[in-house]
């Protein structure tokens, strides 16, 4: 590729920016440029050579700005829309991630969190950014909420689903005391009135049993477990353990969630 198309290459990417454009697709830019598919590498990596871009996924590239020079790769919360889109899966970030978007960020994620559905995606690790991708059988878009970012606008689970998905995940995420300690500050947030729109008969009972004894009992967020166990009471109908990571004796207990406590949940708080 001559200097003049290179140079065009690198305006043409700078015009993407003055758009509000922070990632680009290999075919769309293709398209622009009357050169072949191994020209416009060549040219791509001229640039990647001098931190202006990054492949994160095939065919998949993120335009990095002066910024993030330094780390050489945009927070994954500013591109995993546009990846999303690309791959033409329903996502939402979640989890952690979630939570430090709606204040919990007592402990900030080293890793981002990406709901989504099958067939199962692969983490994605550039740079200094790790995507985990977790699978569903269906995304509820009543628990999603829209978020504001540097590139547009991403897809976050509510503080209600947030919390839910914290127990589904328990064992991805770090353990009972990880998520009781995100928990508590999560619960200053959470509306039990919005639990209705995102429990559906896909929810684990036991899931919400643990969600409930934790509110409950660990954290002291009565009015939030009263608002759940009025949507749940009629679905609990056999014990749990409270961490079913953990195997040994289990205190049988008379508590409405119906829940055997088998571990001493610890929180950083």
């Amino acid at each position: 590729m001559s200097g003049r198309n290179y140079n065009y290459l690198a305006k043409y990417l700078e015009y993407l920016q003055s758009r509000g454009r922070y990632t680009f697709v290999l075919s769309d830019i293709l398209k622009e440029f009357n050169v072949s598919e191994a020209a416009l590498r060549l040219a791509l990596n001229r640039l990647r050579l001098k931190g202006r871009v990054r492949s994160v996924y095939q065919g998949f590239y993120i335009i990095i700005p002066p910024e993030y020079s330094v780390h050489g790769v945009l927070p994954a919360i500013q591109f995993i829309d546009d990846l999303m889109h690309y791959l033409n899966k329903p996502y939402y970030v979640g989890l952690l991630s979630a939570a430090a978007l709606h204040g919990a960020a007592h402990q900030q994620p080293q890793e981002s969190y990406v709901i989504t559905v099958r067939p199962a995606q692969r983490p994605l690790i550039s740079g200094g950014v790790k995507i985990n991708f977790m699978i569903k059988s269906k995304i509820l878009t009543s628990g999603l909420i829209q978020k504001k970012t540097l590139t547009g606008y991403v897809q976050v689970s509510s503080p209600e689903l947030t919390a839910i998905d914290l127990l589904m995940y328990v064992n991805r995420i770090g353990g009972m005391n990880r998520v009781a300690t995100v928990l508590q500050e999560l619960c200053e947030v959470i509306d039990p009135a919005r639990f209705r729109q995102v429990i559906d008969e896909k929810t684990p009972v036991s899931v919400l049993q643990r969600l409930g004894y934790l509110m409950e009992h660990v954290l002291d967020f009565k009015p939030l477990a009263d608002g759940l166990y009025e949507i749940v009471k009629n679905r609990i109908r056999r014990y749990n353990l409270l961490d079913i990571a953990r195997k040994g004796t289990s205190t049988k207990s008379s508590n409405r969630w119906k829940i055997n406590v088998n571990t001493r949940i610890e929180t950083d708080l």
